[in-house]
């Protein structure tokens, strides 16, 4: 039986070996430091959401806006 846990863990360390040099290569880690007092209303808003989504969605929404206004699409002017 040892021995079956045995493989099962070293199973386990090389998928997470791999999975780490998969993650060096592809992905970049970010953090966000929130304070509890001045940035309350962001950690409620974040409660019981994917912060992942969350923020890459606010994002790319403010990456489409300023480009539309770069390129002379302002919602406002078009009004």
């Amino acid at each position: 039986m040892k021995e079956g846990f045995q493989m099962a863990a070293e199973d386990i360390q090389k998928r997470n070996a791999r999975q780490q040099v998969w993650d060096k290569e592809n992905t970049v880690h970010v953090s966000v430091k929130l304070q509890k007092t001045t940035d309350a209303d962001i950690i409620e808003f974040l409660d019981g959401k994917s912060r992942q989504t969350v923020i890459k969605e606010a994002l790319r929404r403010m990456m489409q806006e300023e480009n539309d206004h770069e390129n002379g699409h302002d919602t406002e002017r078009a009004q």
